[in-house]
Parts: C-alpha cells; sequence; structure tokens
C-alpha cells in the first residue's frame, strides 16, 4: 500500500476515531442533559402534585383527591397518578387500567426502567411526620425518540467530516509523496552506511527546507558517528584497563556516597572483609568499618579527608577483626549528580602489624643485649685494667732496674771474691746469662701487659661510644706534626720487621678535629699496616681537596678479601685469615675509628688486593677558611 493511501487511511481512520470520540461524547453528554431534564420534570410534578394535594390527605378529603388525581393525569407524559395515606390508597386514575395494578416500585434513574415507565413519588409530611405519599408514572417513549434522533444526527455530520478529510488528505498526499519517497531514498541510504549522501533542494519552501535540514541533519549525524565511534572504542579500551587495574589491585578499592553507602568494592575487598561485592553495595560502611560511623563517619568522609591515610580496625563477615590502612580522597565526577561521592583504598596490614611488632621485640631484646653487652665490657675492662697497670709498674721497674738491684750488687762481689779464676770466670757467664734470660722474661711480661692494657683501652673506647658517653673536643690541628709524631713511634716496629717507611705530607694542612683522638686513629691504621706486612713498604700521605684533609694509608701486606670488606668495620669482627690469627686483637680498632671519624664529621674508606695490600683513606674537614 502507498504513503498516500496509507495517509487516507490513517487520516481517515484518526478522523473517525475522533469523530465516533466525539458523537460519543456528544450523545453522552445530550443524553445525560435530556435524561437529566426529564429526572427533575419528574421530581418536579411529583412534588407540585404532593404539594396540591397535601391539605387534602390531611383532612381525608377523598373527592377532592380524586379530582386532584383527574387533573393530573391530563399531562400527555403522566402515564398514571396515585395517592396515598399511611394505609391505604386513597386515589388513583391512569390512561391504562393495567397500570393501576402495577406493584409499584420507584425508579432512581432512567436505567432502572424496563417498561417505558419512569415511577417516582414525593412524600407527604408535616413536622417531620410522614401522613402519605403521591406516586406517579412518566412515558420514557418520547425520551428514547429524541436520543436516538440526536445519535444519527451526531452520525451523519461525523460521516461527512470523514469523507471531507479523506479528499482532502488524498490531495495532500499526492504533494507530499514525490519529496517523501526522496526522504525515504535518502534515509535508506543513509541506514546503509552512506553517510555522505544528501538530497538536491529545490525551492524554498517547507518541503525544501525539510530536505535541507535533512542535509544538514546528515552531516552532523556523520561527524556525530564518527566522533562517537572514536570515543566508544576509547571508552572500551578505558573500561577494559580500569577493569583490568581493578581486579589485579593489590589494595582494596570502595567507593561511597556522601551518605556512607557502599557503591562499589572490587576482588580485594572481597578477599580482605569476606564479603562479596553484592553484599556490600547498598550497605552502610559501618558494615565493615563498625568504629567509623556515626560518631566519625560524617567528620571523616565530608570534613576529614585523609589523603595520606591512617590505621583503623575493620570487621570481617566472619565477625572477626583485621587491621587496615585507609586513604579516602573525594571522587571528582562530571555528572549532573550533585550527590559527592568518596574512594576509599585499604591495605590489610595484618602481616605488617605482626612485622613490626616482631621488629619492636627484637630492637627492643637487641638493645637490652646491647647494653648489657656495653655494661658487662665496661665493668670487666675497668676491673681488668686497675690490676694490670697494679703488675705492669713493678714488671717496668724490674725490666729497668734488674742488674742495679742490691742483691745482684753482692752476688757479683762474691763472684769478684772467688780466687779461682777459671771457677770466676765460669759464675761470671752464667750470672750474664741468668741476667739476660731475666731481662727477655720481664720484657715479653710488659709486652703483653701493655698489649692488654690497649686491648682493654680499646674496649673501653667502644663501650663510653656505644653508650654516647665518648666526648671529643675538636679544636684547629697542625695536621703534620701528628703525622710525623705518629711515624717516629711506629718506626722502630717497622725497622724491626724490614720494612721501608714513606711520607709525603703537606706541611700547611690544619684541620679541626680531637688532636688525641686524630692521633688514634693514626697509630691504629699505621698499627694494622705493620702488623700485616711482612714485606715491602708503608707510606702515609695527606692532602687538601676542597674542604677537607684527606689521609692515605698504604701497606704491601696480605690485603683484605673483597667479600669482607665491608666487615672489617663492624665491632669484634676481623678478616679470617692466618695473618690475623698471628697476630691477634679484638676486632675493634676499624669500627672505633670509624665512629670516630663520624664524630668528628670525617669518613673512612678502604681498597684492598689480596697479596698486593691495602690503602685505607679517610678525611676530617679543614679549618674554617681554609681551602688549599
Amino acid at each position: 500500500m502507498s504513503f498516500r493511501w496509507k495517509a487516507i487511511g490513517f487520516i481517515a481512520s484518526v478522523e473517525g476515531l475522533f469523530s465516533l470520540f466525539f458523537a460519543i461524547i456528544v450523545v453522552s453528554v445530550m443524553q445525560g442533559m435530556i435524561e437529566e431534564q426529564f429526572l427533575k420534570r419528574a421530581q418536579v410534578t411529583a412534588k407540585l402534585f404532593s404539594t396540591t394535594t397535601e391539605n387534602a390527605v390531611l383532612a381525608t378529603d377523598v373527592a377532592s383527591l380524586e379530582s386532584f388525581v383527574n387533573k393530573v393525569i391530563t399531562n400527555p407524559d403522566l402515564l398514571y397518578a396515585r395517592v396515598r395515606n399511611a394505609d391505604e390508597v386513597l386515589a388513583e386514575a391512569g390512561t391504562h387500567e393495567k397500570l393501576l395494578y402495577r406493584p409499584f416500585k420507584a425508579d432512581q434513574n432512567l436505567s432502572d426502567v424496563d417498561d417505558k415507565v419512569f415511577d417516582t413519588f414525593a412524600e407527604i409530611r408535616l413536622n417531620g411526620e410522614l401522613f402519605g405519599r403521591v406516586e406517579i408514572g412518566m412515558a420514557t417513549t418520547l425520551l428514547e425518540r429524541t436520543i436516538t434522533a440526536v445519535r444519527w444526527k451526531v452520525i451523519l455530520v461525523g460521516l461527512g467530516e470523514i469523507i471531507l478529510s479523506a479528499f482532502i488528505s488524498y490531495l495532500l498526499g499526492g504533494l507530499l509523496v514525490k519529496q517523501l519517497s526522496h526522504l525515504q531514498s535518502a534515509s535508506k541510504r543513509i541506514a546503509n552506511g552512506e553517510m555522505h549522501y544528501r538530497i538536491d533542494v529545490n525551492g524554498e519552501d517547507e518541503i525544501a527546507q525539510t530536505a535541507h535540514a535533512f542535509n544538514t541533519m546528515s552531516a552532523k549525524l556523520e561527524g556525530v558517528l564518527d566522533t562517537l565511534q572514536e570515543r566508544n572504542h576509547a571508552l572500551d579500551r578505558a573500561s577494559t584497563q580500569l577493569k583490568s587495574v581493578l581486579d589485579t589491585a593489590q589494595n582494596g578499592i570502595i567507593t561511597i556516597n556522601e551518605n556512607g553507602m557502599i557503591e562499589q568494592a572490587n576482588p580485594c575487598a572481597e578477599r580482605i572483609f569476606g564479603y562479596q561485592t553484592l553484599e556490600m553495595v547498598g550497605e552502610n560502611i559501618s558494615l565493615l568499618i563498625p568504629d567509623l560511623y556515626p560518631s566519625q563517619h560524617e567528620d571523616y568522609l565530608l570534613d576529614g579527608l585523609s589523603h595520606s591515610g591512617h590505621e583503623i580496625e575493620a570487621q570481617r563477615q566472619d565477625g572477626t577483626t583485621v587491621p587496615i590502612w585507609m586513604a579516602v580522597s573525594a571522587l571528582q565526577m562530571d555528572t549532573e549528580d550533585s550527590q559527592r561521592r568518596f574512594v576509599a583504598v585499604i591495605a590489610d596490614i595484618t602481616e605488617q602489624r605482626a612485622a613490626q611488632q616482631t621488629l619492636i621485640e627484637a630492637k627492643e631484646a637487641a638493645e637490652s643485649a646491647n647494653k648489657a653487652k656495653t655494661d658487662f665490657l665496661h665493668v670487666m675492662s675497668h676491673e681488668l685494667r686497675t690490676p694490670l697497670q697494679g703488675a705492669r709498674g713493678p714488671l717496668q721497674e724490674f725490666n729497668d732496674q734488674f742488674t742495679a738491684f742490691e742483691g745482684m750488687d753482692i752476688l757479683q762481689e762474691l763472684v769478684d771474691e772467688i780466687p779461682d779464676v777459671a771457677h770466676r770466670t765460669t759464675i761470671q757467664n752464667a750470672l750474664e746469662v741468668l741476667h739476660q734470660e731475666v731481662h727477655e722474661v720481664s720484657s715479653q711480661g710488659l709486652r703483653s701487659a701493655e698489649h692488654l692494657l690497649k686491648l682493654i683501652e680499646e674496649i673501653l673506647d667502644f663501650a663510653r661510644i656505644e653508650a654516647g658517653k665518648l666526648k671529643v673536643d675538636t679544636v684547629a690541628v697542625e695536621a703534620s706534626i701528628t703525622v710525623h709524631e705518629v711515624l717516629e713511634m711506629v718506626q722502630h716496629q717497622a725497622a724491626a720487621k724490614g720494612l721501608q717507611l714513606t711520607s709525603s705530607i703537606d706541611e700547611e694542612i690544619t684541620i679541626l678535629a680531637d688532636p688525641m683522638r686524630f692521633k688514634q686513629i693514626l697509630l691504629n691504621l699505621m698499627g694494622n699496616a705493620v702488623k700485616f706486612t711482612e714485606q715491602g713498604e708503608i707510606s702515609l700521605c695527606a692532602y687538601a681537596k676542597d674542604d677537607h684533609a684527606w689521609f692515605e694509608v698504604s701497606d704491601t701486606g696480605c690485603g683484605i678479601p673483597e667479600d669482607q670488606l665491608d666487615g672489617i668495620f663492624t665491632a669484634f669482627e676481623q678478616v679470617d685469615n692466618s695473618a690475623t690469627r698471628r697476630v691477634g686483637g679484638t676486632g675493634l680498632g676499624l669500627p672505633i675509628t670509624r665512629k670516630l671519624l663520624k664524630l668528628m664529621r670525617g669518613t673512612i674508606a678502604v681498597e684492598s688486593t689480596v697479596e698486593h695490600g691495602s690503602t685505607f683513606r679517610f678525611s676530617l674537614p679543614l679549618q674554617m677558611g681554609q681551602k688549599l
């Protein structure tokens, strides 16, 4: 079927439906009005009839009542009339006698009428007391004929309107079909993907304007579709990426509205709290964090947003608590929805809490053990140093004055008095051998005592440093003087082993250091170099660079393995080789050296090659204003 006939059919159908609807309304309204007028007339007639007969009923004047009945029945619409008192019929009349024998049943409206007689009545009352009533029956035949005539008139008018509308539609359809066919063809081509297709525009009438608007719409639609496709692709990629990020995130992520209601949750949040996402969505955040609501919830979410996060106790589905770290931030959304939303990033810190507690306990245990160790070393060192100091003095005196003892003088006099030269010579030689052996023994004991005292001093220094009680007095020190003093002190030990000492000193260097501790550092490094070098040379050089003085102690000794370089500055640790075992020591010299340098704002480093030697390099700040 063509558009024209469809248009005609559509318009005729619409017009027909409208006409039918209009006819129904008009007929209904008119019928209602006619029926209302009929009912009012019936009620008024009954009322007037009751008023007319009221006195006659009260007086039981039958003759007057019959007169009134006969007069009223002359009304062409009335089929019968009757007057009753409380007990009996006083008077009645009708157009047909059978109407008088019908049982009276009042009709409320015309729909109750089934015999073309509308029965109604009016009561006769005086001061509220009922004395009787009048009954009348009105014919509905004329009313029905009137309503039927109205209906036919309305139907004829509607049919004429439908025919006229169909004819006009037929004429207009011919004018529109051609352009509509062009629009139809263009729409199909655009629907098939030819977004560039446009309709030829002829004239400036509404059809031409429609075609122009269609072309404009097609052009915009083409651009919108291109943009929409690009954005859809980008949105799909972003949505996929976001879902992947949320699904694989190692932290729980929950979206909350300003009322604290959960709107979204990722899989990690499900694992932390034990709920499925659907079980959390729509619930208040207090389901997961009871302590946060209601006293803290609003302040925290709306006023106290924490971007750095804090720790809080949460509750799992099974009722157990779990420590979490939670950071909440406002979610920026470009939507018309004015409700604020927040994103909560949540991490289960159960393991971190346990590890932290373990670390605290380990730290406390280590500090306690370290304090006990330091106290022990300090006490023991003092307990050992006192008797060693007491033993060192007599040994030194015995070593220095053995030959000057009075007993030795008496013994020498006795030897001199022996007359036999041979015996005297033999005894004299034995006495000299005894003297030499006693001197060697006493010297060895003295060296052992001095070695022990040095070890004890190192332990005491270490204990003071660990306890934070070692103080350094930083003053200006001419480095060259201290360097030369140290070289002289180790010269004898180096010469005894056949080692060559060399030095290269910048005589202008003035450093900021504790003189005694600076000398202790040099003696420690030079002493180690002599101890661990069997042949070759030991060099000490000092130079200034920028705002620091640098000192280098190099030797050609046994060297240090690369994997043990980091351990040499650790207390009580030594390089594990034969040379170390041979010379002994506490393993505190280098750790003390490093700590002393740190107290004086200096640094130390080492370079070493096994069997080729080592170089220890340390720095100390130059005196203010000195920059060589």
